[in-house]
C-alpha cells in the first residue's frame, strides 16, 4: 500500500490501516482462502485446510476501529486519507473528463 501510494503520489497511508491489511493477509491463508476446512462437490472431498486458523477477532475490531477514525470521512471537508485520495481521483476524473 505504501509503495502505491508514493507511486501515486500521494501521500502513505494512516499506519492502522497498513497494519490491518498486513493482519488481514496473515490470516489468509491463500488466495482462495476458505472458512471450511473440506467441502464435497459432485461426491467428492476436497481439502482446504489441513491445520486450523487462528483468526484474532478482537484484534481486528480494534483495527477496524482505527482505520474508520482516521480514514473514513464523515463530513466534506474532513482531513481524511478518504478525502485526500478523493481529491486526486476527482482532480484525474475532471482532466479525463477535458482531454480530447
Amino acid at each position: 500500500m505504501e509503495r502505491a501510494a508514493k507511486l501515486a503520489g500521494e501521500d502513505p497511508p494512516p499506519y492502522n490501516l497498513t497494519a490491518l491489511v498486513e493482519l488481514l493477509i496473515q490470516v489468509e491463508k491463500d488466495d482462495h482462502w476458505s472458512r471450511y476446512g473440506h467441502s464435497f462437490s459432485k461426491g467428492r472431498k476436497t481439502l482446504h485446510h489441513e491445520e486450523e486458523t487462528t483468526i484474532p477477532i478482537v484484534k481486528l475490531q480494534k483495527l477496524l476501529e482505527e482505520v474508520v477514525g482516521s480514514t473514513v470521512s464523515r463530513a466534506m471537508c474532513d482531513e481524511t486519507y478518504e478525502n485526500e485520495l478523493h481529491s486526486t481521483w476527482s482532480g484525474l476524473n475532471c482532466a479525463a473528463d477535458n482531454d480530447p
